[in-house]
């Protein structure tokens, strides 16, 4: 089976069709007309009486919603076996797909190639009302087939069974997801056909499975809930649709710009005030095709990358994490289940030496013969004398990363400064806060504070001492856009960055840490890391 590349729409394309289509609670018409059907009649089973929606009042936004179906390829299929069901619109609203099968396996005398299982179909659709502002109920009409379902013929050795197309037979509502859907608003059923296909994958030497569920959908969605049925979609258009977000926000840091232009690439940069932390998040078209896709150059894919920065960049050498063997490690080289890759470097010398990292990502958009490949890259540059972020937490915020299909939140910047930072243990208050017991972190040669804790070098196991623990726990406040990375996800997790939600169940559970915690100057918590203990 061929492996779908997915993409996302702009969020300029979901203002537009926001209108499309009555709300839920308004009064319900009569099932939808039956449409002419092909020139071979086939006799379609009745499907269950459902009520259709009422086509919205304004046409134009339903005919921007058809727009938007007709540039996304459709498939509904499993993963594993030949088996699938292609969807294709056109902005008019009418459809075409086919449903096949094979079992090369089912042979006989006349069909010695074996018996494939067919469906061409058409249909019309008849209206949309709107659910939500990224869900739409689509009327399918009727559908028709090429063929009588349960008739068969043999070709040049291999018997053709006609059939029903499988996920939309009996059907005639389907709701449709656009770009931009909250994951966690999407029903079980959907995300059971999709997750193990595009937000999973096999890490690491062991070869163990992990899931890392991006926070909206970045492709095009239909879901049959009669059938339980779901449907995930590649973009046709050349124009970009997909984005690279970092979930974690970083106190500190401004943007300083931001271009997202017309064909959907992008560029933006964050800083901060002393220019000593720069994160670049881009995405930028191979004008070369395909010939340029490429995943074992991949020194020189970065290279590429940094000229587009437009910064002098002269690495002298690359580490590619591999996973070949530290499990944990491969998470660097996937991105929500897709194949990525992340290398490392350092460049400059003396006042402007700086540790650099990259996580690189390439998609094809499959619009015509060749397809147009977009290279995703986030890069972090970290001088050693940056005090608000170390190369310990440039690492960790590679795996807050997520693919998105909408354009806004690109930047990293949070709208939260800085003001004092504490070290200590940390556990949720199960209501959204943290309680904190402050501790005195000394580090192996800060001899003011080993003096003044009567400390020798005996004392410094692992090179670093913790006093002052158990004081009792402080109470502390949240803010909207705190972040929290861990040194080790969570089993069957591919990521360290957590939510003050995840982290309160995480530290309830009895997985309290020892943690480094920046406070505004409202003393309240606006990000938090675990440093590295031996």
């Amino acid at each position: 089976m061929k492996k779908v590349g997915l993409f996302a729409l702009s969020l300029l394309l979901m203002a537009t069709l926001a209108g499309c289509g009555k709300e839920e609670g308004e009064e319900e018409t009569k099932p939808a007309e039956v449409v002419e059907e092909s020139e071979t009649e086939a006799e379609v089973p009745e499907a269950t009486p459902t009520e259709a929606p009422k086509p919205p009042k304004d046409t134009t936004e339903q005919d921007a919603l058809y727009k938007t179906l007709s540039e996304w390829d459709f498939l509904f299929s499993s993963g594993a076996g030949g088996w699938g069901t292609d969807l294709n619109f056109k902005e008019d609203g009418s459809y075409s797909g086919m449903y096949h099968d094979s079992d090369m396996g089912d042979t006989g005398k006349n069909y010695p190639n074996g018996t494939v299982y067919i469906c061409n179909f058409t249909g019309q659709l008849k209206g949309c009302k709107k659910i939500g502002p990224y869900e739409y109920e689509l009327n399918l009409g009727q559908v028709s087939y090429d063929k009588q379902s349960g008739t068969e013929e043999i070709e040049d050795g291999v018997r053709y069974i006609y059939s029903e197309p499988y996920g939309l037979a009996d059907t005639r509502t389907l709701r449709c997801y656009l770009p931009g859907m909250p994951v966690a608003d999407l029903p079980e059923g959907y995300l059971m056909w999709v997750a193990n296909m595009y937000f999973s994958g096999y890490y690491g030497a062991d070869w163990e499975y992990g899931e890392d569920y991006p926070e909206e959908l970045y492709f095009c969605g239909l879901y049959n809930e009669a059938q339980d049925a779901g449907f995930t979609s590649s973009c046709n258009s050349e124009d970009n649709r997909l984005y690279i977000k970092n979930r974690a926000k970083l106190p500190g840091l401004t943007n300083q710009k931001l271009d997202i232009n017309d064909d959907g690439t992008y560029f933006c940069e964050d800083m901060d005030i002393y220019g000593y932390v720069r994160i670049t998040n881009m995405c930028f078209k191979e004008e070369q095709g395909l010939s340029i896709y490429r995943e074992e150059d991949k020194e020189g894919l970065i290279r590429e990358c940094l000229e587009k920065t437009g910064y002098d960049h002269e690495p002298e050498a690359f580490y590619f994490m591999t996973g070949e063997y530290n499990n944990t490690e491969d998470i660097y080289n996937k991105l929500n289940g897709q194949e990525a890759f992340m290398g490392t470097w350092s460049e400059g010398g003396n006042e402007d030496y700086r540790y650099c990292m990259a996580k690189v990502y390439q998609n094809v958009n499959y619009s015509g013969d060749m397809g147009t490949v977009y290279t995703y890259a986030y890069i972090v540059e970290v001088d050693p004398d940056a005090e608000l972020y170390s190369v310990e937490q440039e690492k960790m915020l590679m795996t807050g990363l997520t693919l998105a299909g909408t354009s806004d939140g690109l930047s990293t910047a949070s709208q939260e400064e800085p003001s004092w930072e504490i070290t200590g243990y940390v556990k949720g208050d199960g209501k959204g806060g943290l309680l904190i017991d402050e501790v005195v972190w000394i580090g192996w040669g800060d001899e003011g504070l080993m003096k003044k804790y009567n400390l020798t070098d005996d004392d410094m196991v692992n090179d670093y001492y913790i006093a002052e623990a158990g004081d009792g726990y402080v109470p502390y406040k949240v803010s909207d856009d705190c972040s929290f990375f861990l040194q080790f996800p969570e089993e069957g997790s591919q990521r360290l960055w957590y939510t003050t939600e995840e982290y309160d169940r995480r530290s309830s559970e009895g997985s309290e840490a020892l943690m480094r915690i920046m406070l505004d100057d409202q003393d309240c918590v606006i990000f938090a890391y675990e440093p590295y203990r031996p």
